[in-house]
């Protein structure tokens, strides 16, 4: 009974998370967009997150929310290439709505959990401080001199390396802190991801000044 009770919050609380997810990333890319344009992308990503939670829940479950963002970016990628929609413009759309997707499913965690609250709690902190400095970066950028303005992806690239580094280094040295996501992905994936980030980061900067 206590299952099917925490079936029946989490599953309508992760929809909910999906499509506030969703109307972010259509808000981002508006005025830049066709709203079937945005759509057509939205929803193979969706897709992808939801098809990645079900295959790695059934494989490896330690790495379910890893899995879930791994296949959702590779959907998104693709039908971006498709769409003919610059991938850094996806990024900067997504990165906002994953952020609060995440901090939705580590709250509902936290809600379920009684031994390992403290862990979804970091989850928790982890993913509002980012998504907070998201939303700085996103309206100061321009201030910052060394990368020029009009140049996408700022807030997005930074914003993600700051938050995979931090679970790396959580992942190395506290790992049963981590709930959204095993160590494995964190370590193998989550590392790679954040130091790409900043070389794309740093590529950006630099093409504008040539």
């Amino acid at each position: 009974m206590a299952s099917n009770m925490s079936s029946l919050i989490v599953i309508p609380l992760m929809i909910i998370g999906a499509i506030l997810a969703l109307f972010i990333f259509w808000k981002l890319l508006k005025e830049d967009y066709e709203t079937e344009q945005i759509f057509a992308l939205g929803f193979p990503i969706l897709l992808g997150g939801a098809l990645g939670f079900l295959l790695t829940n059934l494989v490896l479950p330690s790495e379910k929310f890893g899995g879930t963002l791994i296949l959702a970016g590779l959907f998104g990628w693709l039908r971006a290439r498709r769409l003919k929609i610059p991938s850094l413009e996806v990024l900067e759309a997504v990165v906002p709505g994953i952020l609060l997707f995440l901090a939705l499913a580590s709250g509902v965690a936290l809600l379920k959990s009684v031994k390992l609250h403290y862990a979804s709690l970091v989850d928790l902190v982890l993913a509002i401080t980012t998504l907070v400095l998201f939303i700085y970066l996103k309206q100061n950028y321009r201030k910052f001199l060394w990368y020029q303005s009009g140049k996408i992806g700022f807030a997005s690239l930074l914003s993600s390396f700051f938050y995979l580094i931090v679970r790396f280094i959580i992942a190395l040295f506290l790992p049963h802190v981590l709930i959204l996501g095993g160590r494995l992905m964190v370590l193998a994936i989550g590392g790679p991801l954040a130091l790409a980030s900043l070389a794309m980061l740093y590529l950006q900067s630099i093409r504008r000044k040539k």
